[in-house]
């Protein structure tokens, strides 16, 4: 997921960015979010400009067994001071799809904020396909739908399929990407076995048009949509040497062959960003691709590269163009997982993920970092640029950098293996609390 940050981050010259304590116990808030037992996930998190937050995710809802309701959406609205509002949804808790017969989401994939302070979200559900047989089967479809700024559902839920030309029925798909588009809709990038493809949407219905992209490519993952409608997309292609990279299209999904070589950028002698990878646009044109490098002793760590607008690797940021970033508690960690690229309009960078350190067997924590633009660690950033968990089993989902300053992360924690819960946690400028890498 990418979020482009609107807006200055508020922070005043000298003042330290820290975990605040005052939000949850010693700085770590549980979200209760009802239901008795089930993989509830925390996926994606907003401040809004008035001090509140909206967070959103799944929840496992504890239907009888034979409902295809795998999972429900749902949202709650914290108030300033970390507590759930009532006066949102039901009692605090909005359901933003109730259990329908015929679609049931799957995943999130991402929130998009509106204008009128509403929310669209955007994932995979399972949904009705008719088959050529007359039969209805149901198959994985890309959704979108829209909620009101009180978390009332504004419509249903659309879906729609992903089928391959010459193919009989829809394949498994993922989403790959979200991006705002200069028209003020939305791309969406999916991948399924016959490979990409973009749809358009407004939040509310899922366009009838449907770009299959020609592309060679392993596997594509991150989206961003420039000013002049041209597409830049990350993943691994092996024009590319067969490692990660980005190719840039034009508004109607043909190659643009004057980026990088052919349309491709490689990452060439720049880095070894692996993995998922994550891909946003800066301002000035220039393109950030992030994701996982390899460093040796058999360690990883996050990483970030710069491209210039025409594809060069850009050398004046980071190391020679790649800025790599520990979050190991420890000060080396041997697997890392990217979950999340921001940007900030005024060029600050921040990176989320996951972490297990090669020594602590307890399983892996979350993690953030925010970089200056030239790609150098942010001293005032909780512990000289990286703030590291201190609880075990968790994933990060989301993170949003606030105009005031304040950085919010929203994780999953794993309880057992059937059971998840969400967990907040708000970093913010002059907050004297800190966690221990």
């Amino acid at each position: 997921m990418v979020w482009l940050l609107q807006g200055l981050l508020g922070c005043e010259p000298g003042e330290v960015t820290a975990l605040d304590l005052g939000c949850g116990d010693a700085g770590r808030l549980v979200v209760a979010t009802g239901a008795r037992e089930g993989s509830d996930r925390g996926v994606a998190v907003r401040r809004e400009p008035d001090g509140t937050t909206l967070l959103f995710g799944t929840v496992d809802d504890p239907l009888p067994e034979d409902s295809i309701q795998e999972a429900w959406l749902a949202s709650v609205r914290l108030d300033d001071s970390c507590a759930v509002d009532p006066a949102y949804g039901a009692g605090g808790l909005a359901w933003l799809v109730a259990s329908d017969p015929d679609s049931a989401p799957e995943s999130l994939g991402a929130v998009v904020a509106a204008e009128d302070g509403g929310s669209a979200l955007y994932g995979v559900a399972a949904a009705p396909y008719p088959l050529d047989d007359g039969t209805v089967a149901s198959f994985p479809a890309a959704f979108a739908t829209a909620v009101d700024r009180d978390g009332a559902p504004l419509g249903g839920l659309a879906a729609r399929h992903v089928v391959a030309p010459g193919q009989p029925y829809p394949e498994d798909l993922e989403l790959r990407g979200v991006a705002a588009r200069p028209d003020g809709n939305v791309q969406l990038l999916t991948e399924s076995w016959s490979g990409p493809a973009l749809l358009a949407t407004d939040g509310v219905a899922v366009d009838e048009a449907l770009a299959w992209l020609a592309l060679d490519a392993t596997r594509v993952e991150g989206l961003a949509v420039l000013d002049d409608g041209a597409i830049v997309i990350g993943g691994t292609f092996p024009d590319a040497g067969a490692v990660p990279g980005l190719i840039r299209l034009a508004a109607d999904g043909a190659v643009d062959t004057a980026f990088g070589t052919a349309g491709v950028a490689g990452v060439g002698t720049g880095g070894d960003v692996e993995s998922r990878t994550s891909v946003a646009a800066l301002p000035d044109g220039r393109l950030l691709l992030a994701g996982v490098v390899d460093l040796d002793g058999g360690y990883q760590a996050l990483g970030v590269i710069r491209f210039a607008a025409d594809g060069a690797v850009d050398r004046t940021f980071g190391d020679n163009g790649v800025a790599r970033i520990d979050l190991g508690a420890l000060g080396h960690a041997n697997h890392h997982a990217l979950q999340v690229l921001a940007v900030a309009s005024d060029g600050a960078i921040l990176l989320g993920g996951d972490v297990d350190d090669l020594d602590d067997p307890s399983g892996p924590r979350i993690g953030a970092a925010r970089l200056l633009p030239d790609g150098d660690l942010d001293p005032s950033f909780a512990d000289g640029g990286v703030f590291t968990a201190d609880t075990a089993d968790e994933t990060l989902g989301g993170l949003d950098a606030a105009t005031d300053g304040v950085v919010t992360l929203i994780a999953t924690h794993a309880v057992s293996d059937r059971v998840g819960e969400w967990v907040v946690y708000r970093l913010a400028p002059g907050a004297q609390g800190q966690a221990v890498r």
